[in-house]
């Protein structure tokens, strides 16, 4: 951001628009550093108090906030100002431009030409008035109508790169600087700028709020946010579509019961057979915070990309349910369930259907009339797929990695066997390790949730 101070007056009055002091101020303009001009259209011309024309007009700019002296009087976005030109005192010449604060406030600024006398009082701002030769619109020139004016450019005007980390009523762009940053914005659809690339910051998400740290050692710090609804960063991964970060689609997960995290993760194990990208675990989490039912959701599964790549339409129920059992507990179905499953598929169940109760199955409560070998079969299936759950929330929970590629190798190095969790285990600590590096070097936008699930390893 850049901050301009530009010399101004204040004229205000009473309740009955008597003018009952006026005095002079700064007026503080806060501009993105890609739009430091303005540029004006003439909506009518009018006389100004007697003196003669200037242009009421309507005021084309990009700024973040404009208030005067102590920020007491801020200055609409919208509102009308006019433009004129005036000849004063001993051969002085300036075009003033007047915005129109609320009724009963004014304030003008120089936007080229001779700066303003000082003014102390009303009775000083009389005698200035009174000291005008004449008062014309401004039809030609670097400062009429549709031409751009540089802020940089205005008499008097001092510069500084500033941060603005607080918002207001409206629609504001935050940005911050190189040390820990607090961010508000308040009401309205805010955004919070971050230089360098998306895969160089983590984002951390808890039930305190969201915490957006820059890895790089002269980054931007280790910054807190609320009530910021984009993150906008130098440039976007493509998982988000290279656009700026809605917070809202990733931050509602701490909101749901462990035990509904993990069915979530189940999902992706059923489907995919391999870890959650974090982005999209906390996408369907939100989702389901807001009150997308499992069901829902993994009627949407099926009609994923990732799952019309896996499953073409030439699977048939038999390979579905076979891929489905390995998937979820390392083995094939028994024959009686396979024989009833592919008939269930045959019949017109749905295939989300089907995994969720399988899913349920192996959760149920452990019945003694199947027999021994039943429940001992249930006990092995439970754990297998507990341990692969443990495995994903790892890699996208705690670690809140998203590459895909490496999702998959980190599920393929367990076989069932306890060395295997170690391995695949190392294997998410390996690739975290190269993820918390430069984006240059493979580092990756890191989406870790806190507090909700602990980590399992």
């Amino acid at each position: 951001m850049t901050t301009y101070t530009l010399p101004a007056f204040v004229i205000t009055a009473d309740t009955n628009s008597i003018p009952d002091d006026a005095f002079t101020s700064e007026m503080v303009i806060v501009a993105p550093v890609s739009a430091p001009s303005f540029s004006y259209d003439v909506i009518r011309t009018e006389n100004f108090d007697g003196l003669g024309d200037s242009h009421v007009i309507s005021l084309n700019q990009t700024v973040i906030s404009k208030t005067v002296a102590d920020g007491s009087i801020e200055v609409p976005q919208t509102n009308y100002h006019a433009i004129f030109e005036v000849t004063w005192g001993e051969g002085s010449r300036s075009i003033v431009m007047i915005a129109s604060a609320d009724p009963m406030t004014r304030i003008g600024i120089v936007i080229d030409g001779d700066p303003f006398p000082q003014i102390d009082s009303l009775e000083d701002y009389y005698d200035w008035v009174a000291s005008f030769s004449s008062l014309e619109p401004v039809t030609s020139g670097d400062y009429a109508a549709g031409e751009q004016i540089a802020f940089a450019d205005l008499p008097g005007v001092t510069l500084s790169e500033s941060t603005l980390t607080t918002g207001g009523p409206d629609d504001d762009i935050l940005e911050g600087g190189p040390d820990d940053d607090a961010f508000d914005g308040g009401d309205g659809i805010d955004t919070a700028v971050f230089e360098g690339a998306q895969s160089n910051y983590t984002l951390e998400i808890s039930s305190s709020g969201l915490i957006l740290e820059d890895r790089r050692v002269d980054g931007q710090g280790r910054d807190t946010l609320a009530n910021v609804e984009f993150l906008d960063f130098g440039t976007e991964i493509p998982a988000l579509g290279d656009a700026p970060m809605r917070v809202d689609m990733f931050d509602s997960g701490v909101d749901i019961a462990p035990e509904d995290f993990r069915q979530i993760v189940e999902l992706y194990i059923a489907y995919f057979d391999r870890a959650p990208d974090a982005l999209g675990l906390l996408f369907w989490a939100n989702s389901y915070a807001e009150g997308l039912s499992l069901e829902a959701m993994a009627a949407d599964f099926a009609g994923q990309p990732e799952t019309q790549a896996k499953y073409p339409a030439e699977t048939t129920n038999e390979e579905f349910v076979n891929t489905i059992y390995a998937n979820l507990f390392g083995r094939a179905p028994d024959a009686d369930g396979f024989t009833f499953w592919v008939g269930q598929l045959d019949a017109g169940a749905t295939r989300e259907g089907f995994i969720l109760s399988v899913l349920q199955g192996a959760r149920s409560d452990l019945d003694p009339s199947f027999g021994q070998e039943a429940i001992d079969q249930q006990l092995a299936d439970r754990e297998y797929l507990d341990n692969k759950t443990d495995i994903g929330t790892y890699f996208a929970i705690t670690r809140g990695m998203s590459d895909v590629q490496n999702a998959a190798t980190v599920m393929d190095a367990f076989d069932g066997s306890e060395d295997s969790i170690t391995t695949a285990v190392t294997a998410a600590d390996d690739f975290f390790d190269v993820a918390q590096g430069a984006a240059d070097d493979g580092g990756e936008f890191l989406i870790p949730l806190i507090g909700v699930l602990d980590s399992p390893f």
